[in-house]
C-alpha cells in the first residue's frame, strides 16, 4: 500500500515495475509527517514490455513540491503516489 510510513531514514526505494515500451519515466511523490510533499524521478526510464524491471527513487535528493519550494525533507516518508512522465 501507498500509505505505510518509512521505518528509519532509507537511501531508496526500489521497485519491480512492467514497461510500457515508451521511454518515459516514473515520478513518485513523498510525504513527511507534517504534509510536505517531495518529488523524486526513477532511475531509469520505462523500457521493455514483457518483463518486470527493477526501477529506483534515490531519497536523498528528493525534490520540494512547488507548493512548498522550501522544505526539508525528513522522516518517516510515505509513498503518496506514482506517476509517468513523459519524456522530453
Amino acid at each position: 500500500t501507498f500509505d505505510k510510513p518509512s521505518e528509519g531514514a532509507p537511501k531508496a526505494l526500489t521497485l519491480s515495475v512492467k514497461g510500457d515500451g515508451s521511454g518515459h519515466a516514473l515520478q513518485a511523490v513523498f510525504a513527511t509527517t507534517s504534509g510536505d510533499e517531495f518529488l523524486a524521478d526513477a532511475s531509469a526510464p520505462l523500457g521493455a514490455t514483457d518483463k518486470a524491471e527493477t526501477v529506483s527513487f534515490d531519497l536523498t535528493t528528493l525534490t520540494p513540491s512547488p507548493e512548498n519550494p522550501t522544505a526539508k525533507p525528513s522522516f518517516p516518508l510515505t509513498l503518496r503516489a506514482l506517476a509517468v512522465v513523459r519524456s522530453a
